[in-house]
């Protein structure tokens, strides 16, 4: 029975490996050839072999939407903290300009929602470039076990017209790739608020004061985690303020954030 079992094993295997993988090379370039995918960002076409062209030009694919060259114009910074909010470390992977500023825009305001998947590899090589600068430092090191995602939340007017929260999407995708657990739930914004974009500093300060409120039931859940927030943009730091003031105020503590951008 044990020699049977292993027989179907070996079988299983090569089925894979020299007739389904095969087939689905084939048929996905089959696929490729009917229906050319494009770079979100420039526009070149991926041809079969994952290359992509622009007129004399060619640039290696990175995924589905976005080619290497276009990647490689998002400038991620090295892993030390860029501010401080409300006592908490705040990192951003790079500057809110030319191919982050697409994205983040693609994402958030063009339903191409495929864009969260690239924004969270970003953050992922970011995330190291953090744990390298920690390591160097000397400092703790947190394992993805206690770690605990928090996106920050957008209003249900928001959801209503974009069909999901762009930062949850993005969470989503960097909670698989960092192993770590995320809460969708945890900090909920209570109030339906004008985009931080059209105000000014003073503003937006008032605008989101007693915006978000704490689920305790979902943190009652984490207890000795580390919440690591995350946002696409760091402004004025108006919203994380205010996110970090409810967790502190509810007695939590360990918290650090990372957006991927920041404005000049």
């Amino acid at each position: 029975m044990i020699n049977f079992y292993k027989s179907l094993s070996i079988f299983k295997e090569r089925l894979f490996f020299y007739i389904l993988a095969p087939l689905k090379a084939f048929v996905s370039g089959i696929f490729s050839l009917i229906y050319k995918e494009n770079c979100i960002i420039c526009g070149c076409t991926l041809e079969n072999k994952g290359v992509y062209t622009l007129k004399n030009n060619a640039c290696s694919k990175h995924s589905n939407i976005l080619c290497k060259n276009c990647l490689k114009t998002v400038q991620i910074f090295s892993g030390f903290p860029q501010g401080v909010c409300n006592g908490v470390e705040i990192y951003s992977a790079s500057i809110y300009e030319g191919t982050m500023r697409q994205l983040i825009h693609k994402l958030k305001f063009n339903h191409k929602k495929d864009v969260a998947k690239v924004l969270a590899e970003i953050l992922f090589k970011y995330y190291r470039k953090i744990e390298a600068y920690k390591k160097e430092c000397k400092a703790p090191l947190l394992k993805p076990e206690n770690i605990v995602l928090v996106p920050v939340p957008t209003s249900k007017n928001n959801i209503g017209q974009r069909g999901y929260n762009n930062v949850l999407e993005i969470v989503k995708e960097f909670s698989t790739l960092l192993g770590a657990p995320y809460s969708k739930n945890l900090i909920l914004k209570t109030k339906n608020t004008t985009p931080q974009y059209k105000l000014g500093p003073k503003q937006r300060i008032k605008n989101v004061s007693g915006a978000f409120s704490m689920n305790l039931k979902e943190s009652n859940k984490y207890k000795d985690k580390t919440f690591l927030i995350i946002d696409d943009i760091y402004t004025t730091g108006a919203t994380i303020n205010e996110i970090i003031k409810v967790l502190k105020e509810n007695n939590i503590n360990n918290v650090f954030c990372i957006t991927l951008s920041k404005t000049v």
